[in-house]
């Protein structure tokens, strides 16, 4: 995985906030294709619809480098690695702090040495640990299939919420009698809390047929179909190769949404392998077909970093090229990303979680069990699996690739939109594939 070294950017940072207070856009949770894009000239008059991190740019850089120095890696454990008994998770504001949570008020002095620098970090007491939180979710992927088969459907989703310490559970039926039935029978623990949930996975109904000929750009937020005359299409996220075949190359996408191969509109693009819809990732790498096949398809695909929106929906027309960054991160709780899928187009919001588990539908007799994905409030529908998730830095000009998105929720209780997405770092591990 790559990582971007921004120490060098804290000046730079510091003169453009004092140089220019409207530098960041406002947090904006939109439905709708709207991906109108005005031309940015600088840093400051930057219109760029996309939700901005700039501020958040060195609270991760911090984050990540203290999960690094405190996990210890462990492979026989589901998540890999393990954190020592004072460490309570951390999430980053808006603003761009680091709050860093400690079990009793434990382990300040520790991690100060090793950040060094931490005029950024806010520290606070918490109950439970991040590894208590961990093992927790741990025994639940155990128990989740040997529940009882009321509950497994009622069962849809939980994850750690780092801001507040705790494991939300989410029910389809938050009845006060099956919650009693579920502390009694198996989710004993003081840190979870219950909401109300509907799921949706967001594969949409296929839009109007079109006629192409000669070459196609494939981009992160385009179409994609499982076959010819399919009821129902996705997003493509974003274009990756194989490590040890960089001739072969292809879009990464929602592993739920194909079979075996996968179409753009009537055209075929090339076969759907590897695929995983299980354990770490909803994901498939659909490989460019280098020999056309005259019965399925007559263009020549190619796929690019270059974002998928509407030119015509631009007013008045622009040049303005949105390119996808081969940078691949992990952002903290509380990071501001975005969405980018077919239906719905550009949507942003704010990590809710970075370790999330769950139960997809994929249809009436198959459900499959996830794990170690991440969770957002961004807006998507029907028609987005598969869509791109990446942060934006209007510092850089990067857009850096976070996800792919699968599904999501609606939080009746928080009145919020919960959608759920792969970690693109998780997908090129097990996939053998890299970012170019």
């Amino acid at each position: 995985m790559k990582s971007i070294n921004y120490g060098i950017l804290l000046m730079i940072f510091i003169m453009l906030i004092l140089a220019c207070d409207d530098i960041i856009d406002p947090i904006h949770v939109e439905s709708g294709m709207d991906v109108q894009m005005e031309k940015m000239s600088d840093a400051c008059n930057a219109k760029i619809k996309d939700g901005d991190a700039s501020r958040q740019i060195l609270a991760n850089e911090l984050y990540t480098y203290l999960l690094k120095r405190i996990g210890r890696d462990d492979k026989e454990y589901k998540f890999s690695k393990r954190y020592p008994n004072y460490y309570g998770g951390a999430y980053i504001t808006e603003e761009g702090r680091l709050v860093i949570l400690l079990k009793n008020g434990i382990g300040r002095d520790t991690i100060g040495k090793i950040l060094r620098n931490d005029k950024i970090v806010d520290y606070k007491d918490c109950k439970y640990s991040y590894q208590e939180l961990l093992d927790f979710m741990h025994y639940l992927d155990e128990q989740i299939e040997l529940l009882p088969p009321n509950i497994q459907k009622n069962l849809k989703m939980y994850y750690i919420d780092d801001r507040n310490n705790r494991i939300v559970v989410g029910l389809v039926n938050d009845d006060a009698s099956l919650i009693d039935e579920l502390r009694s029978s198996v989710i004993d623990f003081p840190a979870v809390v219950y909401v109300k949930v509907h799921m949706m996975l967001d594969s949409g109904p296929m839009p109007n047929p079109i006629d192409m000929t000669g070459d196609m750009d494939l981009k992160p937020g385009g179409f994609i179909s499982r076959k010819i005359g399919e009821s129902t299409y996705g997003s493509m996220a974003f274009r990756a190769r194989f490590v040890n075949d960089t001739s072969t190359v292809g879009m990464v996408t929602a592993g739920h949404l194909l079979s075996d191969s996968a179409f753009y509109h009537s055209y075929y693009i090339g076969i759907a392998y590897p695929k995983q819809v299980a354990g770490s990732m909803d994901a498939a790498f659909v490989e460019v077909d280098e020999n056309p096949r005259p019965s399925l398809q007559r263009i020549a695909f190619h796929p690019l970093n270059i974002m998928e929106f509407d030119m015509s929906m631009i007013n008045p027309p622009d040049t303005l090229v949105v390119t996808l960054s081969t940078d691949v991160i992990v952002p903290g709780v509380g990071t501001i990303i975005n969405k980018r899928g077919y239906r719905t187009g550009r949507t942003t919001g704010v990590v809710l979680s970075t370790c999330y588990s769950g139960v997809l539908t994929i249809s009436q007799s198959n459900t499959i069990h996830v794990h170690d994905m991440m969770a957002a409030t961004y807006y998507s529908d029907f028609g987005d699996s598969g869509g791109i998730v990446y942060t934006y830095y209007s510092l850089t000009g990067v857009r850096a690739t976070v996800g792919v998105h699968s599904a999501s929720y609606c939080d009746s209780v928080n009145n919020r939109h919960i959608s759920v997405f792969s970690k693109a770092d998780n997908i090129l591990n097990v996939f053998g594939l890299e970012r170019y």
